[in-house]
Order: C-alpha cells, then structure tokens, then sequence
C-alpha cells in the first residue's frame, strides 16, 4: 500500500475524532504550546517542576506559528492543525511498520496487518490525539523499520539509535521499549553495535542537549528532565495522587480493551510461537516478543498506570495478531476447507463492524461537549464585548483541567476553575462550593461573565443562586444546540452568559441568598 493511502486516512482521522479524551492531550501538549506561540496558556504545576518536557509542544508551537502567518488561528484550526500533524507522524510510522513486515514476513501478513492497523477503534481515536504517547508509537515503529534484525555485512545501523534518542527526549519512559533492542543488537553483533553507536552517540547528545536548553529555558533554571521525572515519578512514587491500580490491570483490562476481537489470535500466538519450527521469520517474532514482555512488565511496575501508557505497544499485538489470522487461513486452505475463504472474511467484518461502531461512538460522542461547548463559548465572547461593553471572564466549574482553556478559547481573557485539590469537593457539593466561592470573591465576582459547566446537572442545583447573579434566561451552549438552559437537563457540558442589562445595583450591595436555598 502506497503512503498516501495512510496519510490520507489519518488525515481523516483527525478530522473525525471531535471528542475530548484525556486532558493530557491539551495539557502535556497544546495549551503549552499555545502559551509559547502567543503569549498565555495554562502552564500546570508538573511543567513548573520539570517533569515534562517542552519539546514536543515546541514542536507544535511552530504549527500555530505557521496558522498565525496565515491568518488561521481560529479556535477549531488551533485544535485540528496539531492533531493533522499528530496523523501525519501516525501514517508515516504505520507505512515504515509495514514495509517491516512484508519485508520480513510477506505481503499476507502486512496486509493482514494494515488492516487491523486502520479498523483498531484505540489506534483510531487515540492515535491522532496529541498525547506524548502517540507521537512515541509512531517514533517507535519507525525504529523498528530502522532496526537490525537482520545484518548485512559492512553495514552500519545507527539511523534507529538516532530516532530512539529523539523518542527519548520527548517522552523519556520510552527507554523501557528500546533496552530489549539496544541489547539484543549488542548480543548478536557487538561489533556492529559499537560501530552504529559511535556513529550516533554524536547526533543522539546533541539531541538531549538541545532538548534539556529548551526545558532550562522555559522552566527559568537549569533542567535535566529524565532525572527530574525519574526522582518524581519511581524515586518518590509522586504519580501515586493520580491513582493507583493492580499490577495485572494492563494484562487483565487494558489489553483486551484495546485489541477488543483481537485479543483471541493475539493470545493463541504466544502458543503457536513455541510449537512453530525455528526460521528467521521465528527470531524476528521473538525479539518483538520480548520487547513487548519486557515493556509491559516494567510498565506495570508503576503503581499508576493509565492505558494509553501501553499505545505504542498496540501495534506489535496488532501485528502478532494478524500473524495467528493468517495462519488460520492457511492451515484451512492446507486442509482443503471449502469454507476457508468465508471464515477469514466472516471474521475480518466482524472486527471492522465491531470496531467502527467504537470508533463512531468514542470519536464523534464520548466527551464530544466539551469540545463544542468550548468552541461555541469563543465564538460568542467577541459579541458579549461588543454588546455588554464588558472584558469576558470565565468561571470553569468541574474536573480540574477537564476541558481546552486557551488552546480551545484562543482569547487572552481572565479564567478561573476549580483545582484539582478542590474538584473533588466541588463535585460533590458543588452549590455549596459555588456559595461560598462568590462570598469570598465578593465584588469581584461582578467580574464573571460565563459560567462553564463540565456536568450540566450542577447547573439545575446551583439555580437560586444563579438567578441571583443574573445568568438566569440567558443562552446556553450545548453539543448540538443553543436553547434555554432550562431546557437542557440531559446536557453534559454547558455554558451560560450573564444578562447584565438586568442589573439594577452592584452585587457587593445585594444580599447573598442562603446556602441552605443554594443546596437544594
């Protein structure tokens, strides 16, 4: 298959998914680099400590630089240009992969492969999404297009320990996937590898080098990043506070979430790996085999694991799943079954079917409000200045950072949301909260323009006091829609405006309704 054809689906890809999954894709990535590019963003706490690095939205700092020049830094565009960029990474990672394996294991297994690549529901929504993790799966199988799993004689293999290195510096847990291969280069051949090492030990410090100046200079002080997260992270067990989870969760959840239909082949070809004939074919499955158990399990030593931690992993169960297919087909057509063909096409639907209903459901539905709530709250704030006479300020009401703020609103206003060491007060009572956040702001809260709401039913139990502060018949924002929020109760996200034309007198001289009415 022509790259094109990758590129052209991961380009629709990207247009396709409108759904919020993680706010690390906005976090660890464009709100940053919206910060870079034009001056403001929401920079968190982990980026002040060093536990990040700044390449890679720096990277995406350039794509909004580029959309600025051209005058398209819209707040859509400012989401979608990364993700095309994400998609572009994607689709030139899958075609390296691929011509990996029909160099290696012929063109049944790469088309075999190619397909599951591009129907995997995982691969489809997360693939695209501006998350550290995706960028490392695309780096990663063009490391595997580079490696040597195979010599041949004279020649030299430092191009993947470059890659590798550039991996390293964006994401530096990605070492765990390139240990099983640097070591296995160096017990096979430790006169090539020395020879490809000194090659690119240059370019490789060079990288880092210019890496940790980039993360020293947006952090104001001297920054090695690795070591900054190694001591947070394994050291300290710091990402504990995100959660914990068991030991087996990637095996027991994670996997077969990801590989959904595929997880029987992937499963049965473990076994077939131990009862097949040792050939070069053979090896080549080994090595990638031991990658894959040897990341997994120091993966899961983390005590928080989240399951797009594994992304780059889902290729290669992806490919050991398509090897079993195939050698399903072929033991049918050796045994001469009229029904071979049928099988191998029954199953194939079965899995596209399944999966494009996932990718429908988790691209174009799950969590899609808080995109378009977003994206409709900036179209509205240019004409609330206009009309109102009023510089907008927003209050964000729900997860803390669980919906775009600058890279989604694109406008350099005031805005306040709920910490993360609150939300979970907030949540659940969250007109209590609301009561007591306006006392204490007092006649700032005179300020606040647009209330966003991340759960549309803490509108409804906040009401009184939203009437008492002028938001009641006004318009709210909803996935579909605009209406009266009255109307909305099965909303997930909205945002109201206020209605300042209602007001008589300054709120500082009114009296504040109960917070027993607020609570009920």
């Amino acid at each position: 298959m022509k790259f094109i054809y990758f590129l052209a689906y991961r380009i629709f890809a990207a247009v396709f998914v409108r759904t919020f999954y993680n706010p690390d894709e906005f976090f660890q990535s464009m709100e940053v680099a919206h910060r870079m590019a034009f001056g403001y963003g929401a920079i968190t706490w982990e980026w002040k400590e060093g536990l990040r690095s700044f390449l890679y939205p720096l990277i995406i700092s350039f794509v909004y630089w580029i959309l600025e020049a051209l005058g398209l830094d819209q707040p859509y565009n400012l989401i979608l240009a990364p993700r095309l960029m994400q998609g572009t990474l994607q689709a030139i990672g899958e075609y390296c992969f691929v011509k990996f394996i029909r160099k290696n294991f012929g063109n049944r297994i790469a088309n075999m492969t190619t397909f599951f690549l591009m129907v995997n529901f995982f691969n489809f929504h997360i693939g695209v999404r501006t998350l550290t993790n995706s960028i490392e799966m695309s780096l990663l199988l063009i490391v595997l297009y580079l490696y040597p799993f195979s010599f041949e004689k004279g020649r030299s293999y430092w191009q993947y320990m470059i890659v590798a290195a550039l991996a390293f510096c964006i994401r530096c847990t990605c070492i765990v996937i390139f240990i099983p291969l640097g070591v296995s280069h160096l017990v096979r051949d430790w006169t090539n590898f020395w020879k490809s090492f000194r090659i690119a030990i240059g370019p490789s410090l060079l990288l880092l080098a210019a890496s940790t100046a980039v993360d020293s200079y947006f952090c104001e002080r001297f920054v090695f990043n690795p070591y900054h997260f190694f001591m947070f992270n394994v050291y300290n067990q710091g990402s504990t506070i995100f959660g914990v989870e068991k030991f087996t969760y990637y095996l027991t959840s994670v996997i077969p979430d990801q590989l959904h239909i595929l997880t029987l082949p992937f499963v049965l070809q473990w076994f077939s790996m131990f009862r097949r004939k040792k050939d070069g074919q053979l090896e080549i499955l080994w090595q990638i085999a031991g990658t894959y158990v040897f990341s997994l399990f120091v993966t899961s030593l983390n005590p928080h694991k989240e399951e797009r931690f594994i992304l780059p992993l889902l290729p290669l169960s992806i490919f050991m799943a398509s090897v079993t297919v195939v050698q399903w087909e072929e033991w049918l057509i050796k045994n001469r079954s009229k029904v071979a063909r049928f099988l191998i096409i029954w199953f194939c639907t079965t899995c596209f079917l399944s999966d494009s209903m996932l990718i429908i459901k988790k691209s174009r539905f799950d969590g899609r409000g808080r995109i378009d709530v977003t994206l409709r709250l900036a179209e509205s704030l240019d004409e609330d200045r206009r009309i109102q006479g009023r510089t907008p300020s927003i209050l964000f009401l729900g997860e803390c950072y669980g919906y775009p703020l600058a890279s989604g609103i694109h406008r350099p206003i005031p805005t306040r949301y709920v910490s993360c060491a609150d939300q979970g007060y907030y949540l659940e009572k969250a007109p209590f909260w609301l009561h007591s956040y306006i006392q204490k702001m007092g006649k700032a809260s005179d300020d606040i323009t647009h209330l966003y709401f991340c759960h549309s039913a803490h509108l409804h139990t906040t009401e009184p006091l939203l009437n008492w502060l002028d938001f009641t018949e006004d318009v709210i924002f909803e996935q579909n829609m605009i209406t009266n929020y009255k109307d909305s109760r099965a909303s997930d996200t909205v945002a109201i405006r206020r209605d300042f034309s209602r007001r008589t007198e300054w709120l500082a001289t009114r009296k504040l309704p109960p917070a027993e009415a607020a609570e009920e």
